[in-house]
């Protein structure tokens, strides 16, 4: 477990906000679950509501993920877990945003 201060925190969702904002089919990105904590944190945990629409959009997508993954463990040296969510699961989306505590990043 690692704990994170305010400042290693805002430089957090910095990076996630620069970093997903480069994508606009990104919609929305939130922080969430126990890395609100800032205390005791084995991850970051995050989710994301994506417009993609075609099976090759979403797996190259689905790649660049994995290198924000190895960029971020490497610069904050804490694993992120990306869940997704296509546009047309909302009310998916919508489901697992109520049972979790989440901050807007995008």
């Amino acid at each position: 477990m690692k704990q994170i201060n305010e400042k290693v925190f805002r430089e957090i969702i910095k990076w996630l906000e620069e970093k997903f904002s480069l994508y606009p089919f990104v919609e929305e990105l939130y922080l969430i679950g126990s890395s609100l904590e800032k205390s005791e944190i084995n991850d970051i945990d995050i989710v994301q509501k994506v417009n993609l629409n075609s099976t090759k959009e979403i797996q190259e997508f689905a790649q660049k993920l994995i290198s924000l993954e190895q960029e971020f463990l490497y610069r904050f040296n804490l694993p992120i877990h990306i869940t997704s969510f296509l546009e047309k699961d909302n009310k998916n989306f919508i489901k697992f945003m109520s049972l979790n505590k989440s901050k807007k990043i995008i």
